[in-house]
């Protein structure tokens, strides 16, 4: 059966670190009738979302403008469980725009990743951490981040034996990952 490419969407979202040790946070989001831009300033030692704008850029209708105000309400969340409830309201529902709504969820989620281990002195904030050995990353954000997903599962001892296994099993032999 042929299938045929009817539309697209992207989402892009960069973290950029200010001299002053916070983020800001750029998503946007693009396709066949959106261009939707939002910029989230975020303090990283609260987690406290301080800057919020949206701007749609193309809309399938001229009123859709409208709803970049509502970008404002996102100040003073702070990013940590049940935020993505209060992002919804804010921003979703007749008075708002799913797609902004989107959008914030995945710079929100991205946020928070990147946020996450900032007081144990590893994040995306911290390059510093990027650059260490996986073994050494794994080691230092184990406790934080233990059962969140597959590789924080098991003990980074036990990662090379669980690969293998894989790569076995799947006839896989390709060194296209990070170690």
């Amino acid at each position: 059966m042929e299938k045929k490419l009817l539309s697209k969407r992207d989402i892009s979202i960069n973290l950029f670190l200010l001299d002053n040790g916070n983020g800001v946070i750029e998503a946007i989001m693009s396709d066949i009738g959106h261009l939707i831009h939002l910029e989230l300033g975020i303090n990283s030692e609260t987690k406290i979302i301080e800057k919020s704008k949206a701007e749609l850029v193309i809309g399938p209708f001229a009123i859709c403008q409208v709803v970049e105000e509502l970008a404002e309400g996102l100040v003073g969340l702070k990013i940590e469980r049940g935020v993505m409830k209060k992002v919804s309201e804010i921003l979703g529902g007749k008075k708002g725009c799913v797609h902004l709504r989107e959008l914030a969820f995945n710079a929100i989620n991205f946020a928070a990743n990147a946020l996450v281990g900032v007081g144990e002195g590893f994040s995306l904030i911290h390059p510093s951490f990027s650059r260490k050995d996986p073994e050494a990353r794994h080691l230092h954000s184990e406790r934080l981040l233990k059962n969140s997903c597959f590789a924080y599962t098991y003990p980074y001892l036990e990662h090379k034996k669980i690969l293998e296994e894989y790569k076995a099993k799947k006839g896989k032999n390709d060194e296209n990952f990070c170690e």
